[in-house]
């Protein structure tokens, strides 16, 4: 901001703090975001110096925050900055009306990123709680998978399976097949590959084992040649590289449980698959 802009407010100005945080989103969004976060913490700062707790102007400086700090990968300062976003929207009586739900996901990704799912998974399950409040189907799947994908971080198969299940169907009804959110489906469908892989190896079933199978292959073959599946921003899980992995994965459990030659046949190709896609990725400009 200009020092003659600057010099023309209070430094209380309300007006300033919706100056300040639109810059922010400007340079950030030209980018340079390690300029951009100093000015968001002055905007964030003013605002809580002007207005009163929980008022819209604060919570919006500080999901701003979160948001150009989720992007810059630094998980615990996003964290830190949802956290304080969160207290304020968990203190209003209708929070229905009020959610911040983009303070809800951006806190439990940050969670998540920095390999804490279970810390993360109640705010998981009240975003699903909200978004069966009157959203739209498909944007109820997206909650559902998010807390199916936080499951399986943790390990909880039986638990996963329900929750993707549910996401699955949902997406299969609002989804068009040849739509451009088509890819969603797929990648749904290897998620429920995984939990059921994840009960097999727990549970030493043949038959979760075969169940599992066609959903993972499914995923692993038509995810990486989907031009409809957006480019994974810095840092996120590669959703093709996750669906070959859990091809690798499966067929290697499956050889070291049932020692048939022609798994191991298949994780070995699955691998070289992976190996490919891998050197694609690292030849990208």
């Amino acid at each position: 901001m200009s020092e003659r802009i600057r010099s023309s407010l209070s430094e209380k100005e309300p007006f300033l703090v919706q100056i300040e945080t639109g810059l922010a989103i400007t340079v950030a969004e030209q980018g340079r975001p390690h300029e951009a976060i100093p000015i968001l913490r002055r905007a964030a700062a003013n605002a809580k110096a002007i207005f009163p707790p929980r008022h819209p102007t604060i919570l919006y400086a500080q999901t701003q925050l979160g948001a150009l700090l989720t992007k810059m990968e630094k998980w615990a300062d996003a964290e830190a900055a949802y956290s304080e976003t969160l207290e304020a929207h968990d203190a209003n009586p209708d929070k229905t009306r009020n959610r911040g739900t983009e303070a809800l996901n951006g806190f439990a990704l940050s969670v998540e990123m920095q390999g804490q799912p279970a810390r993360a998974e109640s705010r998981r399950r009240e975003m699903v709680e909200l978004a069966r409040d009157g959203d739209p189907p498909e944007e109820l799947a997206s909650t559902l998978a998010n807390l199916g994908r936080n499951l399986l971080m943790q390990q909880r198969w039986a638990d996963a399976e329900p929750v993707i299940r549910e996401a699955l169907d949902l997406r299969r009804k609002a989804i068009k097949p040849d739509g451009p959110s088509a890819w969603q489906i797929t990648s749904t469908t290897g998620m429920l590959g995984e939990a059921l892989l994840g009960r097999a190896l727990t549970e030493s079933s043949t038959t979760l084992f075969a169940e599992a199978e066609p959903l993972i292959i499914e995923a692993a073959q038509l995810l990486p040649a989907d031009s409809r599946v957006p480019k994974t921003p810095a840092g996120m899980p590669d959703r093709k590289r996750e669906a070959l992995e859990r091809a690798v994965r499966l067929y290697t459990a499956w050889h070291a449980f049932s020692h048939d030659d022609a798994h191991a046949e298949k994780s070995a190709e699955w691998q070289r698959r992976l190996d490919e896609y891998n050197a694609s990725q690292r030849v990208q400009p």
